[in-house]
């Protein structure tokens, strides 16, 4: 027996807690080895791991000194295990027969349902396992960190998460390392495993706000969850995109920088934000050579910060400003990452500008004045047209446009790896500080709101001003932050600030876009939210102070919910302001078959509908509800501008309740609803 074999021999599990082990391969100075854990439940044991079949023999006798192996019930394997043939026909003549808990993907691989065993797949046990005492492990999907496959483990009651490679390095383990440095190796081992940051971000957002003592990766480090939290909010900032090349490495003690492939990063960045098309200009240039399929750079005539100093040139000569202030978020991120030169396209022109007044002639310099005037007259018209003159946030028309483009970049045909949220924060009692002081001291209140607002949001989190005395914050996944927990921070923070004339409170409404996931339309989707969000925080401002979201039961002076569905937009907003002044909860469509879908997925008090509409006549899609029972006798309103005996005598054949012509007077439209409703509605 050789000496190595001896001290195996003499090896024992880790007690961690008196119902969890960890195997003890007593390798210090080897790269991470897969190290499997035991955790106790009654007098049953679940093996989370296999490690490598060479340890096999360690890892069964240590499993022996916990309890017989005929205990052992359960194998979680939590990514795909090539070898796991040979350690459950190595275990059978030992005498355990263990059931086995993976994923579909590697029984399909694999063909396991051929050897008999007893299997039992995550995906049908709705990603759980309920152990002998009643114990509950759930299964967090991990896919392609490192196989399509992969999960990790949460035990709510041991407050333990085991973590497999999401918080791995390939760093020798017997290294010591502070949390900033080992987040990079953390990054490095994602870059070089991972597809994209797309793929990493969404199991954050869930691993992020776990309760959890301890986190076991796959080779057995162990982390509290102060650390984990670190680790999470940096990933969360990490960008990446994965090729063939190295983003960063160290050597010998220095962080040394492939900037070739930060540069191609930023190429992914546009073509996801513009896609390919619009994008690919900029990779059409002497300077360099961009692989088209992967936008990796071959090939340059300059490299180092020198590139990437480059790269931002070409895309502001070619696309504009625009291009440069989208691209801002992702540059700060990779600066604070990388630490890298901040690009030069983003630092002041004034010195550039000066040398060149100083070396034209007096002609050219003033026709350059007057460039300079007119692009910065037009650089004023812009922003006017999308912020707010009183608080230089962005306006709801940016807000109209930005929601719109966030949702188009999404699969609504797959299930949504991100959620967007709305908050809509208002001042009750601005009103009050108007008459008492004045409408210039009100404005200051508002502007101050802003400022605050700033200080208590994430960077990341889209600050907006309302038409209103109020603001909407736009934020793309709540992170580690609960929904009402940061409405009531919003709260406390107004309530206890000195920057105010007075003290002053503040209404919030929360939507998010999850609750419109049985939509597949993003235009509906981004109408829902705006409609809902106004709906709601018009409630919660007749209660002083409220939070309101899609719990809350919104009391209303007018019950009812209309649909109205028209092709002409200023009529669709005409309608729906003034409807919604009146209290009613108003959801629009801008063609007949949009407004079937709608009708068909929650009831109407009534239906308003332009008999000329697009797609499919108010006529016929009255027919169409006829057949449905769930809006087949909501009352039936139609507009048209040619309103003449036979459009009615049709309409009283099909169940229509009421022709108008338009232009429609408002107050006939809502007096005929509301003696509907006080009489029975539908």
């Amino acid at each position: 027996m050789t000496e190595n074999e001896k001290m195996n021999i003499c090896l024992k599990p880790k007690m961690l807690r008196t119902d969890l082990f960890l195997i003890d391969l007593n390798r210090p100075d080897e790269i991470n080895t897969p190290t499997p854990a035991v955790l106790v439940d009654m007098n049953e044991m679940t093996l989370i791991g296999i490690g490598l079949i060479s340890d096999f023999d360690v890892i069964v006798d240590q499993i022996k000194q916990i309890l017989p192996l005929d205990c052992l019930k359960y194998i979680i394997v939590s990514s795909i295990e090539t070898h796991l043939t040979k350690v459950m026909n190595a275990l059978a003549l030992e005498g355990a027969t263990p059931t086995i808990v993976t994923d579909e993907k590697a029984v399909r691989l694999f063909d396991y349902d051929a050897y008999g065993w007893s299997i039992q797949l995550v995906n049908k046990t709705n990603y759980q396992l309920v152990l002998k005492s009643g114990r509950v492990l759930s299964f967090i999907r991990t896919p392609f960190v490192i196989t399509p496959d992969a999960f990790a483990i949460y035990d709510p009651y041991g407050k333990t998460l085991f973590a497999n490679y999401l918080f791995e390095t390939t760093e020798k383990r017997s290294k010591s390392f502070e949390q900033n440095e080992y987040i990079r190796y953390i990054m490095s081992f994602y870059q070089n495993y991972v597809p994209s940051t797309d793929f990493v971000k969404p199991i954050i957002n869930q691993i992020i706000k776990l309760d959890f003592e301890i986190c076991i990766t796959q080779s057995g480090f162990r982390f509290d969850q102060e650390t984990v939290r670190y680790f999470c909010k940096e990933l969360l900032a990490f960008e990446f995109y994965n090729s063939n090349f190295y983003v960063a490495k160290i050597v010998d003690n220095q962080l040394v920088i492939n900037y070739e492939a930060i540069c191609s990063q930023v190429f992914q960045k546009l073509k996801t934000i513009f896609g390919y098309e619009a994008m690919a200009e900029v990779c059409q240039t002497p300077e360099y050579t961009v692989n088209p399929e992967t936008l990796e750079i071959t090939s340059s005539i300059v490299n180092g910060p020198k590139l990437w100093h480059k790269i931002f040139e070409i895309i502001y000569l070619q696309k504009g400003l625009s291009w440069i202030a989208v691209l801002e978020p992702l540059v700060k991120k990779l600066i604070d990452i990388y630490n890298l030169p901040m690009p030069l396209i983003y630092q002041s022109t004034i010195v550039e500008t000066k040398q060149k007044i100083e070396e034209l002639d007096t002609e050219k310099a003033v026709l350059q004045e007057k460039v300079a005037k007119l692009e910065s007259h037009l650089l004023a018209t812009m922003e006017k047209m999308i912020k707010d003159p009183l608080t230089h946030n962005y306006n709801e028309m940016f807000l109209y446009k930005h929601l719109q483009e966030q949702i188009d970049r999404l699969d609504l045909s797959q299930q949504l790896l991100v959620d967007y949220y709305l908050i809509y924060i208002q001042i009750d009692n601005i009103l009050k500080i108007n008459s008492k002081y004045s409408v210039r001291t009100g404005d200051e209140t508002i502007r101050n709101l802003g400022y605050l607002l700033e200080q208590v949001k994430n960077p990341d989190d889209v600050l907006i001003k309302r038409n209103g005395p109020g603001f909407i914050l736009f934020i793309e996944n709540l992170d580690d932050r609960n929904t009402s927990e940061f409405a009531q921070k919003i709260q406390n923070a107004v309530k206890d600030s000195e920057a105010f004339i007075e003290t002053i409170s503040v209404s919030i409404a929360i939507v998010s876009m999850a609750e419109f996931a049985n939509l597949k339309d993003g235009n509906q989707i981004r109408e829902q939210m705006l409609s809902t969000g106004e709906t709601r925080i018009k409630a919660a401002s007749l209660e002083v102070g409220s939070i309101i979201d899609k719990t809350s039961k919104i009391k209303k002076g007018k019950t009812g919910r209309l649909l109205i569905a028209d092709n002409e937009e200023i009529n669709l907003k005409l309608l729906t302001s003034l409807f919604f002044n009146e209290n009613y909860e108003v959801i629009t469509a801008k063609d007949g078959i949009e407004a079937q879908r709608i009708a068909e997925s929650m009831p109407f008090d009534a239906i308003i509908v332009e008999r000329t509409i697009s797609k499919l006549d108010g006529m016929q899609l009255k027919q169409n509800l006829n057949q449905m029972p769930i809006n087949g006798k909501a009352l039936y309103i139609l507009l048209t501008y040619n309103k003449n005996p036979d459009i009615v005598i049709r309409a009283n054949q099909i169940g229509i309740n009421l022709v108008l012509q338009k232009p429609v007077i408002f107050e006939e439209i809502t007096g005929f609803i509301d003696r509907s409703l006080k009489t029975g509605g539908r």
